[in-house]
């Protein structure tokens, strides 16, 4: 053979072998162990994990798991269907629907435990403490209620027509 194709057949199997001895895929155990085992539960903290794209993605997946744990608002209707059959003589079919989705909550009190970058994705361990953000809550909804009691002492006083000026 000739010398040129030889530098180009060692070089094509030198660029082969260096393109295919890249990194694997790292198969699920190469995964964080605190994402893949049972959240911890005590009465001081809230746990959650998530993954996402973008570290602020995974944390608020995380944060949405914790949500969901603490609030879930579950709105349900039924629909009763009723109809005659000629064997039985009466057959009933009923139907439900229930929906269920977490309230946004403004969590404070926020420790990122572990941060992980496996497979293109982050994973986030975080832990909310129970008491600071029960506290933030209520500071809120105090402010809230405040603002409805001023607003209904001043309906009282001046009358309903008040708020139209």
């Amino acid at each position: 053979m000739s010398r040129i194709t030889i530098i180009f057949l060692s070089s094509f199997i030198a660029f082969f072998l260096i393109g295919c001895g890249g990194s694997a895929p790292k198969s699920a155990s190469a995964m964080p162990s605190w994402y893949l085992s049972e959240l911890p539960k005590d009465s001081v903290n809230f746990y959650g994990v998530g993954e996402g794209s973008t570290k602020e993605l995974a944390k608020t997946k995380a944060l949405t798991q914790i949500a969901s744990t603490i609030s879930i608002t579950v709105a349900s209707d039924m629909e009763m269907t009723e109809q005659e059959s000629t064997k039985d003589g009466y057959s009933q079919t009923s139907k439900s629907n229930i929906k269920a989705s977490t309230d946004s909550i403004k969590f404070t009190g926020v420790t990122v435990l572990e941060t992980a970058y496996v497979n293109e994705k982050f994973y986030t361990y975080l832990k909310v403490n129970r008491e600071t953000l029960f506290k933030s809550l209520k500071r809120d909804l105090d402010k809230n209620y405040n603002k409805a009691l001023a607003s209904f002492n001043k309906i009282n006083s001046e009358g309903v027509f008040s708020l139209l000026v």
